[in-house]
């Protein structure tokens, strides 16, 4: 099965352009196979969309690690979730999901 068959025809795929959910993806920076999966979803995701639209979009890459980035280098992850969720917390946008972000 090539990557272009495993990419491009999952059932969803084609929704991703429709997404109003701010999304954020993790990679690590020894993954190429998943980071290239994240970049291309990213580009679906933001297919279509204003260059001011973008703003709650992101991809992070965590360094000296592959796959399993929670478990390889966790303290990263922590701060990037942290980051996401704080500017999320600090926006506009209209989070429909009841979590509060509250200050460790």
């Amino acid at each position: 099965m090539s990557l272009c068959f495993c990419l491009h025809c999952r059932p969803l795929w084609e929704d991703l352009k429709h997404c109003k959910t701010p999304l954020l993806l993790i990679v690590g920076e020894n993954d190429t196979k998943y980071k290239t999966i994240a970049q291309e979803m990213f580009c679906e995701v933001c297919h279509g969309l204003k260059s001011g639209d973008n703003l709650w979009n992101e991809i992070v890459e965590i360094p000296n690690c592959g796959h399993a980035v929670h478990l390889e280098n966790p303290l990263p992850v922590i701060s990037a979730l942290r980051q996401f969720l704080t500017r999320l917390g600090k926006s506009s946008f209209p989070i429909k999901s009841g979590i509060e972000i509250r200050e460790l």
